[in-house]
């Protein structure tokens, strides 16, 4: 339980807010469709109206709705194409006032990398409330979480705008995520996600939404920036160029080379063993090359394209100054990542590498360790 609490039910606001859904596809917008010969097939809703039919009488009339339909794809086909038109489809909704909060209905699979790129596009610019939400199974189903996930989301915004929390959040299963920090950690269960390395910021409970004092600290300094103009634009601009190999024993260092002889990739991200070790021998018996550090070095030197180096453990921190393995990769050229999540990581290469400031092998470097959006933590 936390120490400090803030709650709101559905009825502690006066003025009706207005919130715009976004359908984007997913588990959460398809329903189950039975043909005249008793086949049921799974099939996308009709739009984001027909969720929120779905939801009780009290959640349909707490705001004013608008909807907009944007991809009825499988979350497995977005891309930063994908990230970048949603990013200026939230920039379009935000410039008309009457809008308070949006609600965006993701497939499951990839929704906190949309999350966490949304997180990153908007920054600052930001002025109300995102919040994303999908579900294990499909509405109407027996059991489904998806309407439950879906009202909760609806609630989030409406609580987030009067707690002044203007950033991208993933509500799911009772549970409020930043989105630049959570993960997701089953393909099945309902409790799907998590934020390991950083608190989670709400919680439902019987009588509405409980704030963590995390929440309210990060309102309370997002407020004084407000005021410092800090607001630097849209920036949704994602470079696809960017690699990530999990790294097995034995890998053949010609693999991430034969990538960086291409001359097209922009960045490499090598999920560690560890808390950031990288195989550093060669073992003349094995018959075979396993040394990474000299790849790691002609990827900095000699192509110019920022190494960071990752953790292959969900709520893990990359210490490459522990270990010799670590060690040599880091005074090889490679960067840590610190506690950012392995999702976070690719996304905010990919939109680093993507913004004209940050060109350079040590533009990027620098930006990698800067926090945008709570996305690391920087002690």
């Amino acid at each position: 339980m936390y120490i400090f609490m803030v709650k709101f039910s559905i009825m502690t606001l006066s003025k009706k807010p207005h919130i715009h859904i976004v359908g984007h596809g997913g588990t959460i917008g398809m329903e189950d469709v039975v043909y005249p010969d008793g086949t049921k097939v799974r099939m996308p809703a009709k739009n984001a109206q027909d969720l929120l039919k779905r939801t009780s009488k009290d959640i349909q009339e707490m705001a004013n709705f608008t909807f907009s339909e944007f991809e009825k794809e499988d979350s497995t086909n977005l891309n930063p194409y994908h990230w970048s038109k949603l990013a200026h489809e939230i920039d379009r909704i935000q410039k008309d006032e009457e809008i308070d909060a949006v609600v965006v209905t993701h497939g499951t699979d990839t929704m906190t990398y949309h999350a966490g790129a949304i997180s990153l596009a908007m920054g600052k610019h930001l002025k109300i409330p995102v919040v994303f939400t999908g579900s294990q199974k499909p509405m109407g189903q027996e059991g489904s979480d998806a309407t439950p996930n879906l009202e909760e989301a609806i609630m989030t915004t409406r609580g987030a705008r009067e707690l002044g929390l203007n950033r991208t959040l993933l509500v799911f299963d009772h549970r409020v995520f930043l989105g630049s920090r959570a993960v997701k950690i089953s393909e099945s269960r309902f409790d799907a996600f998590d934020s390991p390395a950083f608190p989670t910021l709400g919680e439902f409970v019987g009588s509405g939404i409980v704030w963590s004092p995390v929440a309210e600290n990060i309102a309370y300094e997002d407020k004084k920036t407000i005021h410092q103009k800090l607001d630097n634009g849209l920036k949704a601009k994602f470079d696809f160029n960017v690699v990530s190999i999990e790294l097995t024993p034995g890998l053949n260092p010609i693999f991430p080379k034969a990538i960086l002889e291409t001359g097209k990739c922009k960045g490499l991200i090598l999920k560690s063993f560890g808390g950031g070790n990288v195989p550093d021998k060669n073992y003349k018996e094995a018959g075979q090359e396993t040394n990474l550090i000299p790849m790691i070095k002609e990827a900095t030197n000699k192509y110019k394209v920022p190494v960071l180096v990752t953790t292959q453990f969900i709520g893990g921190k990359t210490k490459m100054d522990q270990y010799g393995p670590g060690k040599a990769a880091l005074d090889a050229g490679a960067l840590a990542t610190g506690d950012m999540t392995h999702v976070m990581s690719p996304v905010k290469l990919m939109w680093l590498v993507g913004q004209t400031e940050y060109q350079t092998l040590e533009e990027v470097r620098r930006g990698m360790l800067t926090n945008f959006v709570d996305e690391i933590s920087t002690v």
